[in-house]
């Protein structure tokens, strides 16, 4: 079998698996957030500590829920990484630096799991498993939370309450992230993914050198790695290690994981909101741009091959690429990593072709909506529907009007702001690392390949995405504090204007359907969505495209 075939094999089955798990998961997920009862854990959890589950709480309320958990999470796993060596199961690692404790702490309280670090020679397991990899599943369910929040905001009317965060946060862990995650660890293990508590062991190889083998519980991080769209891996090289991912079948299921709850969540929106025809619509538009996502890296990679090596080099560009995968797999898992917030990698996505590495970031600048992180997805292509109505509006000349609310002037200022938020950050700390000698110095590929790997760093770290072209020392200082601003500022200030755009909306009274209402469950509108997304974003991000990715690829 030629390995194009294999690809399109790959990409087929996994349309198939996510097409059957696209109506029960959503359907169960619309459950977890309207149920009146809880469950005795969570009435536990609830009374252990102190909360009121059946407060409603208003945006606002909601918001500080969010920032007082996060910063919570922040001291707690600085404090983990700074004391480790102190710690049991510290497995002969020393304390983490300042400068990293605080980029990590971050980066994984934000969802994004940017890593400046070799996991298994920085980390010990007690860091590893009691600070990020309950991030992990924490930060999953703050973004769940903020999505279902935000559908509130159109299922509800003349109230400023938006439900309750530790309710939601309870619900989305201990219902759907914790059974989902302990099925998949099951899985991966059978697959040959490693999970034990075992020293490291330091061996003679035939050519008469050392190696150490690590160990440490890898298929149970593995598996809220990528079904919470986090990405940190266990092992410095990530999902490319045979013992984060052995085979094909773990490959293609891994990829499954992480695509899994976003495709599903247009079905629970569609589902509360009361009309399945709303999901249909936003999974459609989210569906064509992963594919096209997919199969523009699919085809750089299959037929341009590696600078100066001719069109094809062993039927791809293999550079960087993990043998046991080949080119499709790395295009498939690229191309699905950088459209959801994952950012995990089974190839080195500095070795990509300039233009299927070009590809991977217009994925990220996208905002990551198609379809997007756990839950940051959904608010995502929610705001930019909001807008793609708004512009319908214009064009005809009515008021516009999205699930029975009003699009007005209020709602359409949180939408700027949620949409503005990112390039700005993106392009304003590009460019302060490209004009001062702090960034400059750790720039080792110069060129329009350099002001790429820029760009690259700091849209993963704004859209919560965590992967990285290799070539930019972002271990210096510069790079870590800044990116550690970088990703507090992309994981919160969109999230709290998607909230105050629910809070508003939910204020609202609802509108009835007239002649002049967009239908938004057409073909025709899962176009304009489609459009309005490329067009905002390519004019956003062209001057930055064109000098670092068309520059290189054209050269």
């Amino acid at each position: 079998m030629n390995s194009t075939l294999a690809g399109w094999l790959q990409f087929l089955l996994l349309v198939a698996a996510l097409a059957a798990c696209y109506v029960p998961l959503g359907n169960y997920i619309a459950r977890i957030f309207t149920d009146k009862k809880h469950w005795r854990v969570e009435r536990g959890i609830y009374r252990l500590t102190g909360i009121d589950p059946d407060a409603d709480m208003r945006w606002t309320v909601y918001v500080r829920s969010i920032l007082a958990f996060s910063l919570v999470s922040v001291l707690f796993v600085y404090l983990i990484e700074r004391t480790q060596h102190w710690l049991f199961w510290a497995v002969g690692m020393a304390n983490v630096t300042p400068d990293t404790a605080w980029n990590t702490a971050v980066s994984f309280t934000t969802n994004t799991n940017w890593q400046n670090y070799a996991g298994e020679a920085t980390m010990g397991y007690l860091t590893q498993q009691g600070a990020l990899m309950v991030q992990q599943f924490f930060s999953a369910a703050v973004g769940l939370a903020v999505a279902i929040a935000m559908i509130r905001g159109f299922t509800r009317s003349r109230t400023d309450r938006l439900g309750n965060f530790w309710v939601d946060v309870t619900r989305g862990i201990i219902r759907l992230l914790i059974p989902i995650a302990v099925v998949g660890a099951i899985i991966l293990m059978a697959g040959g993914v490693i999970e034990n508590l075992a020293n490291y062991h330091t061996i003679t190889t035939l050519a008469g050198g050392h190696q150490t083998i690590p160990g440490g519980t890898v298929a149970s991080q593995e598996v809220i790695k990528d079904l919470g769209n986090n990405g940190g891996g266990w092992l410095n090289t990530n999902s490319a290690h045979p013992f984060e991912n052995p085979n094909p079948f773990t490959n293609i299921f891994e990829i499954f994981l992480l695509l899994l709850i976003p495709f599903a969540t247009p079905r629970a929106f569609g589902k509360m909101v009361g009309d399945n025809k709303q999901g249909y619509a936003l999974v459609a538009a989210m569906v064509i741009i992963w594919a096209a996502a997919v199969g523009g890296i699919s085809l750089f990679e299959a037929h341009l091959g590696t600078a100066g090596a001719g069109p094809q080099l062993a039927h791809g560009a293999y550079e960087g690429v993990e043998t046991r995968f080949g080119p499709p797999g790395c295009s498939l898992f690229a191309g699905s990593t950088t459209v959801t917030s994952t950012g995990a990698v089974n190839c080195f996505h500095d070795s990509l072709t300039p233009f299927g590495g070009g590809i991977a970031l217009f994925d990220i600048a996208l905002g990551e909506i198609a379809p997007g992180g756990i839950g940051a997805g959904m608010y995502g292509i929610l705001v930019l529907a909001m807008v793609t109505v708004f512009v319908a509006g214009l064009m005809v000349g009515r008021t516009p009007e999205y699930i029975g609310k009003k699009i007005r002037p209020a709602e359409m200022k949180y939408a700027s702001l949620y949409f503005l938020t990112l390039p700005v950050v993106i392009l304003t700390m590009s460019a302060i690392a490209i004009g001062t000698e702090w960034g400059q110095s750790a720039i080792f590929n110069p060129g329009p390949h350099g002001l790429t790997e820029i760009v690259y760093a700091y849209a993963s770290q704004a859209n919560n995405n965590g992967s990285a072209f290799a070539g930019l020392g972002t271990a210096a200082p510069f790079y870590q504090i800044t990116g550690g601003i970088t990703m507090l500022l992309g994981r919160f200030a969109p999230e709290i204007f998607a909230l105050g755009l629910a809070g508003s909306l939910a204020r609202q009274a609802p509108t009835p359907a007239s002649a002049g209402t967009l239908d938004t469950r057409t073909p025709l509108f899962v176009g304009m969505l489609v459009g309005v997304i490329l067009i905002l974003v390519g004019l956003t991000y062209f001057p930055a495209l064109a000098l670092g990715v068309f520059a290189e690829g054209l050269h």
